[in-house]
C-alpha cells in the first residue's frame, strides 16, 4: 500500500472501539505548531466517525490542511453528528485552511445538533472564507439550546468583513436570549 493508506490505517487504528476507553484528552495541536494535511485529517476523522472513543473530553486539531480538500472537516462535522463524541467537552481547532466557508457550515450545523451535548468550550479558527453560513448554524444552535453548556466560545475568524452583518446580528441575538 501506499503512504495514504498508511495514515488511513494509523487514523483508523487510534479510534477502533475498546482500545482506548479512558482516553479523555487528545492534542494533536499545540504550541510548537504542528501540522496535518487534510488526507490525515479525513482519516483521523474517518476514524473517529466508525470507532469509539466513549470518554474523549478534549481534542485539538492543528493547522493545516489545503482548501481544495475539505473532506477531513466534514468528516469530523458527521462525526459529531453521529453522536461519537458525546462526551466531548472541549473542542479547538487551530487555523486550517481545508476549513473552507462550506465546510465551517457543516462543522457548525453538526455542533447545533446537541449531539456533543457536554461541550463547554469551543475555540475554532477561520482564515479568508466567508463564515456567514457557519455563524448562523451555530447561531440556530444557541437557539434551540443545543448548545446550552458553553462557557467559553471563541470564533476566531480573519476577514470578519467577508461575514454579512445579518449572520453576526442573529448569533447576537441567539447569545441575548
Amino acid at each position: 500500500g501506499g503512504e495514504g493508506e498508511a495514515v488511513q490505517a494509523s487514523a483508523a487504528a487510534l479510534a477502533v472501539p475498546g482500545r482506548f476507553p479512558k482516553l479523555r484528552r487528545l492534542v494533536l495541536g499545540g504550541e510548537f505548531s504542528c501540522s496535518m494535511t487534510s488526507e490525515q485529517l479525513l482519516a483521523f476523522a474517518t476514524g473517529l466517525g466508525v470507532g469509539d472513543l466513549p470518554s474523549l473530553q478534549e481534542l485539538v486539531l492543528p493547522l493545516g490542511g489545503s482548501e481544495e480538500n475539505p473532506e477531513g472537516v466534514i468528516s469530523l462535522a458527521n462525526a459529531l453528528s453521529s453522536g461519537q463524541l458525546s462526551q466531548l467537552r472541549d473542542l479547538q481547532i487551530e487555523h486550517r485552511d481545508d476549513m473552507t466557508s462550506d465546510a465551517f457550515a457543516t462543522l457548525s450545523r453538526s455542533l447545533a445538533t446537541g449531539k456533543a451535548p457536554l461541550l463547554q468550550s469551543l475555540n475554532i479558527e477561520m482564515w479568508g472564507e466567508n463564515a456567514e453560513g457557519g455563524v448562523e448554524a451555530l447561531a440556530e444552535g444557541f437557539r434551540r439550546g443545543a448548545l446550552s453548556f458553553l462557557t467559553s466560545c471563541r470564533l476566531y475568524v480573519r476577514d470578519m468583513f467577508c461575514t454579512k452583518g445579518y449572520a453576526l446580528s442573529t448569533l447576537g441575538l441567539a447569545l441575548g436570549n
